[in-house]
């Protein structure tokens, strides 16, 4: 079985950037320290992979727009003009190998995805959009931030270690007019970290067309996220339809998002969770 706190030489190979035979040889070596299972396969630490890192600089590099004088002086001029975090800087400037670095060096450091996500990732993207709504950022760099997250996720993604599958099935999506799909990106990952299998049909998905998506897969919860909803009537309507489609046997359903906040709002969309947090997301994830 394979154990979800430990990666494989495999794993470590792609956050290292190199092959299998050099992971191989580090270990021989004793530069990287490891553990063997019953069956003689190396297995290796996440803090172990983290400190071999920083000592070696392996991992870490950036791609030539994070290095080009152009991005140089932007990041110097955001640094001044708004006194934000480094990553911050990073994700502002479209500094994607340096966003995706810093997420992998801190799941490899051992933050769990769900405090990445709500310490770290809602934490910064909500203050983009505060610095958006104060006209400090334009609109094309709250964009390229967006873009910057996605990718640091995909790469994340890519490292993640792959726990004992449950055989159970989610669907994520975002609510049609919310063109938003980090959420779903993020409850994506809760997901499959938790060992279930996902389907993610992304933001600005309408429900009539969910429902069909419902009848092919048969899953066991649907998740839906939304960080505004243009028209409240019209989608509550189309909810409550929905729900009457799905019937007395229905999937469980998670409700999330900012658009959600407030409790007039929730009593339009019956469901059988609304969690605040990623942290949540994923205890629920475990409990179903």
């Amino acid at each position: 079985m394979t154990n979800p706190n430990r990666l494989t030489t495999k794993e470590v190979a792609r956050v290292c950037g190199v092959s299998d035979a050099t992971v191989k040889r580090w270990a021989a070596a004793g530069l990287i320290e490891s553990e063997k299972t019953n069956g003689g396969h190396r297995r290796f630490k996440a803090e172990d992979v983290a400190a071999f890192q920083c000592r070696q600089g392996l991992g870490m590099g950036r791609d030539t727009g994070d290095n080009s004088i152009v991005t140089a002086a932007k990041r110097s001029r955001v640094r001044k003009n708004l006194g934000c975090s480094e990553l911050l800087r990073s994700m502002i400037c479209g500094c994607e190998e340096e966003v995706a670095n810093r997420l992998i060096k801190l799941y490899l450091e051992g933050e769990s995805l769900a405090s990445i996500f709500d310490n770290v990732l809602a934490v910064e993207l909500g203050r983009i959009g505060s610095l958006w709504v104060k006209g400090k950022i334009s609109v094309a760099e709250e964009h390229l931030a967006s873009r910057c997250t996605q990718y640091g996720l995909f790469k994340l993604r890519g490292v993640l270690t792959a726990p004992e599958q449950k055989q159970k099935l989610a669907i994520c999506c975002g609510i049609e007019g919310d063109h938003h799909g980090i959420a779903t990106d993020l409850s994506r990952m809760i997901f499959e970290s938790e060992g279930w299998s996902v389907i993610n049909f992304g933001p600005n998905t309408p429900l009539y067309s969910l429902m069909s998506g419902i009848e092919n897969n048969d899953p066991k919860m649907i998740c839906i996220s939304a960080s505004m909803i243009l028209d409240v009537e019209r989608v509550s309507m189309d909810y409550k339809e929905f729900l009457e489609n799905l019937g007395s046997e229905r999937p469980k359903i998670a409700i999330g998002g900012r658009a959600f906040e407030k409790e007039d709002i929730r009593e339009r969309f019956s469901a059988d969770y609304f969690p605040k947090t990623f942290t949540e997301l994923s205890q629920i994830a475990q409990s179903v």
